[in-house]
């Protein structure tokens, strides 16, 4: 029983861990203006890395948590996210 809450604790904070790199990607991205592109591709790979837990819902939880914050970090730049 112990071992399934680890499991599922672990799962949890490897999605955080994900999105929080994510964030800071698609940060740098917003606010560097250079080679968005890339802070894009690499902030992609860091929110699929959650798929190797297959779980769907570490991913999306990954995913939706590495864009709101991303887009609070920007200052709201809705227009340069949405560009793409």
């Amino acid at each position: 029983m112990n071992g399934s809450k680890t499991n599922k604790s672990r799962i949890v904070a490897f999605s955080a861990v994900s999105a929080a790199l994510g964030t800071v990607f698609l940060t740098i991205g917003a606010l560097a203006g250079l080679g968005e592109f890339f802070w894009y591709f690499i902030a992609s790979v860091c929110v699929m890395i959650t798929f190797h837990n297959r779980s769907v819902a570490s991913s999306v939880m990954a995913f939706a948590a590495c864009c709101l914050l991303s887009l609070a970090a920007s200052g709201f730049n809705i227009v340069f996210i949405c560009r793409i």
